[in-house]
């Protein structure tokens, strides 16, 4: 069975949004042609590709669900006192990067369209990620992050917290 790290508030939920964002950011930025194979490349791509999306979501407020952790209902899962105008510096943005690229990344990862078999996609990561970047900032300015995820750590080691980052038993024991 596999598992990733537990969240133990929206908090961490978010900070793990953009802790995975930037690792695949990075991975994508250094190895940029030398990766083992092709889909090693496309594994990196789609990942950042949800973790940006998800931020946009969370970030903007838009497409909210009742059990969202995102701007749009703020007073529901934090009790930090945040104003409206720190609230505007995060959310106006990227509302404008969610109309820019929600739809798109929604077509081309998030579900099995018509579009994405008729269309090439090439997507403008070092942009994207250059604007996404500043309202993150902000957002870990607001709510300063207490642990890392998997920043500097090898497979298996500890986090912050003492707890494993990861579990790498297989169900069936293969």
């Amino acid at each position: 069975m596999y598992s990733r790290p537990s969240k133990g508030s929206p908090e961490e939920t978010i900070w793990y949004e953009v802790e995975m964002l930037d690792f695949c950011y990075r991975r994508l930025k250094t190895r940029e042609n030398s990766w083992e194979t092709e889909c090693d490349f496309y594994v990196y791509l789609e990942a950042y590709l949800l973790h940006y999306r998800n931020l946009l979501a969370c970030f903007s407020g838009e497409h909210h669900r009742s059990d969202d952790i995102d701007f749009s209902n703020l007073s529901q899962w934090t009790t930090k006192q945040v104003t409206q105008s720190q609230v505007d510096a995060i959310r106006d943005p990227a509302k404008q990067l969610e109309q820019s690229y929600y739809r798109d990344i929604s077509q081309f990862l998030a579900h099995v369209t018509v579009r994405r078999s008729v269309e090439d996609m090439k997507w403008m990561v070092h942009g994207m990620h250059a604007r996404v970047q500043p309202i993150a900032q902000d957002f870990l300015k607001l709510f300063p992050p207490t642990r890392q995820f998997c920043q500097g750590r090898r497979t298996g080691q500890s986090s912050l917290n003492g707890a494993s980052t990861m579990s790498w038993t297989k169900a069936g024991g293969s």
